[in-house]
């Protein structure tokens, strides 16, 4: 079967829904015998912990995917995460398996008219659906001696059109990448 960093690759780049299920699942098979939801929100908070991301009232999780309304996710969770990735062991894998603007996968239609330098330097986890944009990831720097900046841009109960929504924040990724 695939590595587990080829997956994770897929699902972040394909933002595929069902792998992303898996995986979550996955987590509490392999900590804790049983891949049902029960099992494995102990399993993920296990995790975390592990990673030193506090799992207080910035996030509960209902699946894997991020489809359940039951999801609640405050973007202060999603940047202590992505710090924790960033001292991880994994963080060059993790980093790798998320796409960046304008490239393929679910962003290829994101920044187009922005420059490839500035695009290649972003690379993001997209999330939607009805009313739903985010966008969450890191902004490398254009130096070895810059500073990686990191972000989560969380909209809800949009009534905006996606491409509206997606023309702003892809604005707002853009400032932050200049900024750096």
């Amino acid at each position: 079967s695939p590595s587990l960093k080829r997956i994770a690759f897929e699902t972040n780049h394909a933002s595929n829904n069902l792998y992303a299920e898996t995986l979550f699942r996955t987590v509490g098979l392999s900590k804790k015998g049983s891949a049902c939801y029960d099992s494995t929100y102990v399993a993920l908070d296990e995790v975390l912990k592990g990673l030193n991301v506090k799992v207080s009232n910035g996030v509960q999780i209902a699946d894997g995917s991020g489809l359940s309304r039951q999801n609640y996710v405050s973007s202060d969770f999603i940047c202590s995460f992505l710090k924790a990735m960033m001292d991880s062991p994994s963080y060059e894998d993790f980093l790798r398996s998320l796409p960046h603007p304008g490239g393929n996968g679910s962003l290829q239609y994101n920044m187009k008219n922005y420059p490839a330098e500035l695009r290649s330097r972003i690379r993001v986890k997209s999330g939607s659906m009805n009313g739903v944009r985010c966008y969450s990831g890191y902004v490398l720097p254009r130096t070895p001696e810059g500073k990686t900046i990191i972000f989560s841009i969380l909209t809800g109960n949009s009534t905006a059109p996606t491409w509206k929504t997606r023309q702003l924040l892809d604005k707002m990724m853009a400032v932050i990448a200049e900024a750096n």
